[in-house]
């Protein structure tokens, strides 16, 4: 689970660096839409995970 959150908290810093990335270096409004999406959908894919890694070792955790 500690191997879990410490992707999930470099997944968080790697989203912050390519939206700054995104909003310093695209000039074209569509593609910043575009990429903002791409980038969110993937934190959102990481968070998913984490909350179901928490659900399962809650459940482990009960049936113990």
């Amino acid at each position: 689970m500690v191997a879990l959150h410490t992707l999930e908290s470099q997944g968080d810093k790697l989203y912050l660096e390519n939206i700054r990335e995104l909003f310093t270096t695209e000039k074209d409004p569509i593609e910043i839409v575009k990429w903002r999406r791409q980038i969110e959908n993937m934190e959102e894919v990481l968070d998913a995970f984490e909350q179901t890694a928490n659900t399962v070792e809650s459940i482990k955790l009960k049936a113990d």
